[in-house]
């Protein structure tokens, strides 16, 4: 369990500078996206949107390093997991991956103001998972999203570590993965907890990495269902995350 000292006031003055100029920084991005969305499609936008989130995550006093090498994009599609611990997580993945991706996303955040509009103009499905209809409707709608060769970002866990540890992963994903036979790619996130972590306002510069381990294919579990698929899962991102002797 990572636990950080109480702020001093120099902390949270810093703290005050970085969001303002990552505020501003992402009303820009965010703006220019849903505008250029009437007229490009997302995937078009993908590099420049990508740049856009390691502008913001600059303006926030981050630094991002990507350790490892994606998957070849030709031989895609994939589904990208991760590791949850920071709000900054959705664009330290997009900034890192080289592709355009489809998202899930809790309903909530799609009433957000500008966060909802960018991520429904992204292509991001909504799923409500006290409605299990609903939630079934969506990963439906997901599922033929990915035979269509979209790429899926999600986290397993379903929310954001209160702690910086690994939660237990859902079964969602997982399904996606068996019943579309599409790899998964391993993503552990590290530093971003330490930079903005759930719960506190405050934001502390931070290099933030981004391992990518190799694809986990459906045959790769001894046990090929959701529920073994998943523990390989939750094993691999672990290990990535354990740190180095």
């Amino acid at each position: 369990m990572m636990r950080l000292m109480r702020p001093t006031i120099a902390t949270q003055a810093l703290s005050l500078l970085l969001w303002s100029r990552a505020l501003a920084a992402f009303a820009v991005v965010a703006s220019s996206f849903i505008l250029l969305s009437l007229v490009l499609s997302p995937r078009r936008l993908q590099p420049a949107t990508s740049t856009g989130c390691r502008w913001v995550l600059r303006a926030a006093g981050m630094r991002l390093r990507v350790v490892g090498e994606f998957p070849d994009l030709r031989a895609g599609p994939y589904i990208y997991i991760f590791n949850h611990t920071s709000m900054l997580d959705p664009m330290i993945t997009v900034a890192a991956i080289p592709e355009h991706i489809g998202a899930i996303g809790k309903a909530e955040q799609f009433s957000m103001p500008l966060w909802g509009t960018l991520i429904r103009r992204w292509g991001a499905v909504p799923i409500q998972r006290s409605d299990l209809p609903n939630a079934i409707q969506s990963l439906d709608q997901v599922e033929a999203a990915i035979a269509g060769g979209l790429s899926l970002l999600i986290s397993p866990e379903g929310t954001r570590s209160p702690d910086g540890s690994l939660l237990p992963f859902k079964k969602g994903p997982f399904h996606l993965a068996a019943n579309t036979g599409v790899p998964m790619v391993p993503m552990a996130i590290t530093g971003a907890f330490a930079a903005k972590q759930r719960g506190s306002w405050i934001l502390r510069p931070a290099t933030l990495t981004v391992q990518v381990g190799p694809p986990i294919w459906v045959g790769d579990a001894e046990d090929s269902t959701p529920e073994g698929l998943r523990d390989l899962a939750h094993r691999r991102l672990l290990a990535m995350l354990a740190p180095q002797a």
